[in-house]
């Protein structure tokens, strides 16, 4: 799954949960069941690790700006901790990376959380899901901020 969903899963936590390690247990376990849903990723062999690059960093830039948009300028450490928690397994792919599958802690961890992916590949059934679950939450993030959640 792209990394804006689960920014914004993460950000709806650490608005309601004021307990950073609640925020960063519970953004971590909806990361996971998230990737259970059938969803598009942009992380292939196919890419270049340029684009994959650039990809990553507009992904954050625009989970960024809804969060701030949503909860202004300041919105507090436990939206951004939850941001930042709901997609730090998707953190593990570079790092796998960068030592080369040499880091028995880290491909621990990595397979771990590649095991709670979708069992689909990839497509346009996954993407349009994806864009319907990121409108759901762009929805829930709303009643957050007129606080009806």
């Amino acid at each position: 799954m792209i990394l804006l969903p689960h920014m914004l899963v993460g950000a709806a936590v650490g608005a309601k949960i004021h307990n950073l390690w609640a925020v960063f247990f519970i953004a971590i376990i909806l990361h996971l069941v998230t990737d259970r849903l059938p969803h598009w990723d942009y992380v292939n062999k196919k890419n270049s690790l340029a684009f994959m690059t650039v990809m990553t960093f507009l992904d954050i830039a625009l989970g960024l700006a809804v969060i701030f948009y949503f909860f202004g300028w300041q919105p507090g450490p436990y939206i951004i901790w939850g941001a930042l928690f709901g997609i730090a397994p998707d953190l593990l792919n570079p790092l796998k990376g960068i030592f080369a599958g040499k880091n028995k802690i880290v491909n621990a961890a990595h397979s771990f959380c590649h095991k709670f992916h979708c069992p689909e590949k990839n497509g346009t059934p996954g993407a349009w899901f994806q864009i319907f679950f990121t409108a759901g939450m762009l929805l829930i993030l709303y009643l957050i901020k007129i606080n009806v959640l």
